[in-house]
């Protein structure tokens, strides 16, 4: 029924979008809700202010400067337009309920940011971190295993043993948080 009355999340305004759920964002995952939060610390980063010292129309300025400049990919604007829309929502819905009077700030940079096109942004970037190492090179290797040869450093051979582990592996260094290591030797 709410679909019908205020229409889909991409064609409501900021009181639609706060006014359809308990709170903002309750329908998203929570590493949405991270991610967003993510690339809005990085939006303060940017205009060189803390989190707490964003306005509206910090928000609104970066994200239209950042997909105007097309040095970013269309990926890359839908997310961090999507994680604009959020905020400002949030912050909105905050405002809002105390009866904040410069509610007029949140919703016109809201409006400016949804106006925003992302559909002729590059698919590509030249940003990336392709050119960087994804591996150890066996070179590397070597040098650590020289050197964990001849000065017997417990460390360093922690290092090596960590190292080996995950080149034979292959798991990427935030998937060894959550690995564990089981024994199937007398399993069928």
């Amino acid at each position: 029924m709410q679909e019908k009355l205020f229409g889909n999340s991409r064609d409501s305004n900021i009181y639609d979008r706060f006014m359809m759920e308990d709170f903002v964002g309750e329908s998203l995952a929570s590493s949405t809700v991270d991610l967003y939060g993510r690339k809005i610390i990085q939006i303060a980063q940017r205009a060189s202010v803390n989190y707490f010292g964003l306005t509206p129309e910090i928000v609104a300025n970066d994200i239209i400067n950042r997909i105007g400049s097309k040095k970013i990919t269309g990926a890359t604007a839908r997310l961090e337009k999507s994680a604009a829309l959020f905020w400002l929502a949030e912050q909105a819905k905050s405002a809002f309920d105390s009866g904040d009077k410069d509610m007029w700030r949140f919703e016109e940079a809201y409006t400016d940011i949804k106006l925003i096109s992302t559909g002729d942004m590059p698919k590509k970037s030249k940003n990336t971190s392709s050119p960087k190492a994804k591996a150890f090179s066996d070179h590397a290797v070597d040098v650590l295993m020289n050197a964990a040869s001849t000065h017997r450093s417990e460390l360093l051979i922690n290092a090596l043993i960590f190292i080996r582990a995950n080149l034979y592996v292959g798991l990427r260094p935030v998937e060894w948080f959550s690995a564990r290591l089981i024994n199937y030797e007398h399993k069928n």
